[in-house]
C-alpha cells in the first residue's frame, strides 16, 4: 500500500508558503482486530516501522471485518484467529 502524495488542503494565512506534498511511502501493513470492552478496533500498522499505526472503532466484530474488506480488500478467508494473544483476528 502507498500512503502520502496528497496536497495541503487546510487553511493557510495570507502570504504563507504552500507546504510541499506529503512524500509517497510504500508500506506493507499488518492488520488485526482487537476487542476493547465497548466494541472492536480495526488496527493497521507498517510491518517495518511502528511509527505508522492507525485504527478505527466498530460496534461489532463483523463490522470491523467489513471495514477491513472495504479499506484493504481483505476477504473472510484471509483472517485467522490466533491463540490467546488478545487479538480477535489477524491477517494471514
Amino acid at each position: 500500500m502507498c500512503t502520502g502524495g496528497h496536497h495541503h488542503t487546510g487553511w493557510l494565512p495570507d502570504n504563507a508558503i504552500l507546504p510541499e506534498d506529503a512524500p509517497i511511502v510504500e508500506r506493507t501493513l499488518e492488520v488485526e482486530i482487537q476487542d476493547d470492552a465497548f466494541g472492536f478496533l480495526l488496527i493497521w500498522r507498517d510491518a517495518k516501522n511502528d511509527s505508522f499505526v492507525c485504527d478505527t472503532w466498530h460496534e461489532s466484530f463483523e463490522k470491523a471485518k467489513q471495514a477491513a474488506n472495504e479499506y484493504f480488500g481483505i476477504d473472510e478467508d484471509d483472517w485467522q484467529v490466533p491463540d490467546a494473544t488478545g487479538a480477535q483476528a489477524e491477517l494471514v
